[in-house]
């Protein structure tokens, strides 16, 4: 494999850059222009091409590897951009790892044929970091246009090169997909304001101990408080992702939580995410909550996604198994969907088993649903986990629940979620 290390193409162009250029419209890192220049040149030029490229799991590599790795990384990827540029384009850093290359040219062609080249050059190239060799992609958004609206295209496309796992996708103006993107923009926006202002909030759901008929669980359930307004997660959780913020939600999530359940003595279940796995710092967070609360590890239970747990990295593993350690549990939320994998779970070692409510809303309906149902119940008790029914929405689907042994039932039949824990037993379940 080929290697590169930071040219002296790029001091250079940083050299000649700087004496253009005031101090504050340069990079601190890579040298390059930033994101204030690259506004008030949009002001200067008429029609003008971008290419606006991102590097997929970055946040990743600099929590794996850690910010020095990280910021190496990027300046050795700027290299890579200096070496495939045209004489008429400029390089500017905008966020993170995210970088605008503006081609002066009347067409967007030239953006297109910078983004074919990166792809095909990053495809047999591997970056060294100290005695790491790192492969990376990139997503790329390409647009045509003026001023400010240019990078707002650039954004769109970008974001919709992600979503559809492209390397790189072209701005259409109106499209289906551009309004779903505009939404995410939105609701980034508000989160990222929802965050900063403390706007974020916690709702709490029960579950049933079907052998003790009492609750003794609660779920911990993200909202967010809009324009006096309780907004749901579906609503916000896709921007969050897009936007690297599910770690800072789960954060969120943790320390409210612990707060909360500090002041009793019910188990409480948290949702984690694969971003948060994947954060060095995550363990001594939860190491530090556990300790200003007095919370018992064992109450505490770290809840994944099916999908996350069946594909779950080696070094995220590693995290789960230091979760374990510390006396927390883990469970496995909508098992039984298209991701299951069984193996994996006797791997994670999982104290609960959280099985998808399409399969149980239908138990008094679907024969299939009840075999699956039963299957995973067989299953759960040959590992030594407990099970959890969710949807479970009436009485008859709570009875059919009890005869089949499920240990806990969550559903609204239960309890709906509220903004405080709280106990409201109906007598049908006592």
């Amino acid at each position: 494999m080929r290697r590169y290390g930071l040219s002296t193409v790029l001091s250079a162009a940083s050299c000649i850059i700087g004496k253009i250029k005031p101090f504050c419209e340069i990079d601190d890192l890579t040298g390059v222009l930033n994101l204030r220049a690259l506004r008030s040149d949009l002001l200067h030029v008429g029609n003008v091409a971008m290419a606006l490229i991102n590097i997929n799991s970055f946040s990743t590599i600099n929590n794996a590897y850690g910010a020095e790795s990280g910021d190496l990384l990027l300046k050795n990827f700027c290299n890579i951009i200096f070496k495939n540029i045209p004489d008429n384009a400029t390089v500017y850093r905008c966020y993170g790892d995210e970088f605008a290359i503006v081609f002066k040219t009347d067409s967007i062609l030239q953006a297109e044929e910078f983004a074919k080249q990166i792809d095909s050059c990053l495809s047999f190239l591997a970056i060294k970091i100290g005695d790491i060799e790192l492969k990376i992609s990139v997503s790329i958004g390409i647009a045509y246009g003026s001023k400010e609206e240019l990078l707002k295209m650039a954004s769109i496309a970008l974001m919709e090169a992600r979503i559809s796992k492209k390397v790189f996708s072209r701005y259409v103006e109106g499209s289906e997909l551009e309004r779903k993107i505009q939404k995410i923009f939105y609701w980034q926006s508000r989160l990222k304001d929802a965050l900063i202002d403390g706007h974020l909030t916690l709702f709490y759901q029960p579950l049933l101990n079907n052998h003790s008929g009492k609750i003794d669980k609660f779920e911990s359930l993200i909202r967010l408080r809009h324009d006096g307004n309780i907004v749901l997660p579906f609503e916000f959780l896709d921007a969050a992702r897009e936007g690297g913020l599910l770690s800072s939600v789960t954060r969120v999530i943790i320390a409210e939580s612990f707060r909360n359940f500090s002041k009793n003595d019910y188990s409480f279940s948290v949702n984690i995410t694969e971003q948060d796995l994947q954060d060095s710092n995550f363990i001594d967070f939860i190491e530090k909550k556990l300790e200003l609360n007095n919370i018992d590890p064992s109450r505490v239970y770290f809840e994944l996604l099916e999908g996350i747990s069946a594909d779950v990295a080696h070094n995220s593993l590693e995290t789960l198994k230091q979760i374990k350690k510390m006396g927390c549990k883990l469970s496995v939320d909508d098992f039984g969907t298209e991701h299951s994998n069984f193996r994996r779970l006797l791997e994670l070692e999982v104290d609960l088993i959280k099985i998808d409510g399409s399969f149980i809303k239908n138990l008094d309906k679907c024969d299939i649903s009840r075999k699956i149902v039963r299957s995973v119940i067989s299953f759960s008790r040959s590992i030594g986990a407990m099970t959890a029914a969710e949807f479970v929405h009436s009485k008859e689907i709570q009875n059919i629940v009890l005869d089949m042994g499920v240990d806990y039932s969550q559903g609204y039949y239960i309890g709906i979620p509220t903004s405080k824990v709280e106990i409201k037993l109906d007598e049908a379940f006592i």
